[in-house]
C-alpha cells in the first residue's frame, strides 16, 4: 500500500472514531453559570445545567460545580454524585419537581452542598422513586408547596439525610408542604435523619412505612404534627428538639414511636397516642404542652 493510500485509510479511521470520542462519558464533569450544554462538560469547557451534564457523565461519576449559579431541575436514572462543594450551587424551580430519582436498586445517588428554592410553587425538592441508596448532605431546601423530600420506592431503599435544613413553603399566608414524606412499599425501607433542622411545614416527618431514625435534629413550627408515625411505620427519635408544633409526636394505630433523650417543649400537645405505641426510656425533658396520653410503654436502658 503506498503512502497516500495509508493516509487515506488513517483519515477514514479517525473520522469514524471521532463521534465515539465526542460522546464518551467522563467520570467527572463540570457545570458553570457561564457554561454551555453543547460543551463536553470538562473543567475548561463546562456545561450550563445538571441536565446537560448528566448524559455526559458515566454511571458512578460526579458532576461538580465551578461557580455560583442555578443549575436547573434533573431526572436521575443512574448512580451519580451532584457536588456543589465550595460554591453557592442551587436549583430553582417553579411548578415542578427539582430532582426526580428513578435509579436501579444497586445505584447510590449522592446530593451534596446544594440549595433548593421552590419559590412557594415548586412541587417536590427531591423525589425518590427508586434507588439502592440516596444520600442528601449539607443541603438547604426552601419554599416547596409539596413535600421537600418524598420517598415513594417500591423496592428496598435507604435514604440518609445529614446536616440539612428544610423550611416549608407559604401559600395564601398559610404554611404548605411536608418536610419529609416517607412513603413507598419497598422492603426494607430505611430513613435516617441526623443534624437536620425542619421548620415551618404542615408536618415535619411523616412516615407511613419502614424504619425511620431521627437524631440530633430540630423539628419546630409544624401546623399539624412535628413527627407522625402512620400506617405501619417505626420511628426512633433521640437527642432531638421537638417544640412549638401543634402536636409534637403522634403514633397512629399499628405504629411505634421510640423516644429517648429528647427535649419536647411547648407543643400544643406533646404526645398524641392515637392508637399507636409510644415507648420511652424515661429520660426525655417534657414541658409546656398538653398530653393526650402518657407514653404507653418503656424501653430498657442498658
Amino acid at each position: 500500500m503506498n503512502r497516500f493510500a495509508r493516509f487515506a485509510v488513517t483519515g477514514l479511521s479517525l473520522a469514524l472514531l471521532a463521534p465515539t470520542l465526542a460522546f464518551a462519558q467522563a467520570t467527572r464533569t463540570w457545570v458553570s453559570g457561564v457554561g454551555d450544554d453543547a460543551n463536553p462538560c470538562s473543567r475548561t469547557a463546562p456545561c450550563k445545567t445538571f441536565a446537560g451534564a448528566i448524559s455526559k457523565t458515566a454511571a458512578g461519576g460526579e458532576i461538580s460545580v465551578l461557580d455560583p449559579g442555578g443549575y436547573g431541575g434533573l431526572t436521575i436514572t443512574k448512580a451519580i454524585t451532584l457536588n456543589g462543594d465550595g460554591t453557592l450551587a442551587s436549583i430553582l424551580v417553579s411548578g415542578t419537581n427539582a430532582i426526580n430519582i428513578s435509579a436501579a436498586a444497586t445505584d447510590t445517588v449522592i446530593i451534596r452542598n446544594l440549595s433548593f428554592e421552590g419559590m412557594n410553587t415548586g412541587l417536590v425538592a427531591i423525589r425518590v422513586n427508586s434507588a439502592g441508596k440516596v444520600v442528601v448532605e449539607n443541603c438547604a431546601i426552601y419554599g416547596f408547596a409539596g413535600n421537600s423530600l418524598e420517598v415513594n420506592s417500591s423496592t428496598a431503599t435507604t435514604v440518609d439525610v445529614r446536616n440539612t435544613s428544610i423550611t416549608g413553603g407559604v401559600s395564601g399566608g398559610a404554611q404548605v408542604g411536608q418536610a419529609v414524606a416517607f412513603n413507598g412499599t419497598g422492603s426494607p425501607l430505611n430513613l435516617s435523619l441526623r443534624d437536620v433542622t425542619i421548620k415551618g411545614t404542615t408536618i415535619g416527618v411523616h412516615s407511613v412505612h419502614g424504619n425511620t431514625n431521627i437524631s440530633h435534629s430540630i423539628v419546630t413550627g409544624a401546623t399539624s404534627v412535628g413527627i407522625l408515625a402512620d400506617v405501619n411505620s417505626v420511628i426512633s427519635v433521640s437527642d432531638t428538639q421537638v417544640f412549638n408544633n401543634t402536636s409534637g409526636l403522634q403514633a397512629q394505630p399499628g405504629t411505634v414511636l421510640r423516644v429517648t433523650g429528647n427535649s419536647i417543649f411547648d407543643n400544643g400537645t406533646n404526645f398524641v397516642c392515637n392508637g399507636g405505641s409510644i415507648l420511652t426510656a424515661n429520660n426525655n425533658s417534657v414541658a409546656g404542652g398538653g398530653l393526650s396520653c402518657g407514653p404507653t410503654g418503656s424501653m430498657t436502658v442498658q
